[in-house]
């Protein structure tokens, strides 16, 4: 699924403290852990709506399932091509040609030089 935004998972976290959403069902929506809702539930109790902010640094910025297809897509359409090709024809520049040489190789494409 992908990532939630603040709002929504600030909305969802709300439902789950007035009782109006379960706390099974509230995990599958924000793909997370039941251990995990627990800490949102007591950060939201301790600190305020807010605290459900990411404040991790660096670049956590993950590709969706249908733009890691595209790559491998077009890897199989031309194995010769490049990651630097395969970012120019996707438009994705939220991952480094290093990321996306792994999920090929994690695809079973080949990597390094011939």
């Amino acid at each position: 699924m992908l990532r939630q935004t603040l709002k929504q998972k600030q909305e969802i976290v709300f439902l789950v403290l007035r009782n109006k959403l379960e706390r099974k069902e509230a995990c599958h929506i924000l793909s997370c852990t039941d251990r995990t809702l627990r800490n949102y539930l007591s950060k939201v109790l301790k600190n305020g709506r807010l605290a459900l902010e990411d404040k991790r640094g660096g670049n956590n910025v993950k590709l969706t399932p249908k733009q890691k297809s595209d790559l491998v897509k077009i890897k199989e359409k031309g194995r010769w091509r490049s990651a630097r090709k395969a970012i120019e024809l996707t438009g994705i520049k939220v991952v480094g040609i290093r990321q996306i040489q792994n999920i090929w190789v994690k695809y079973g494409f080949k990597s390094g030089k011939h």
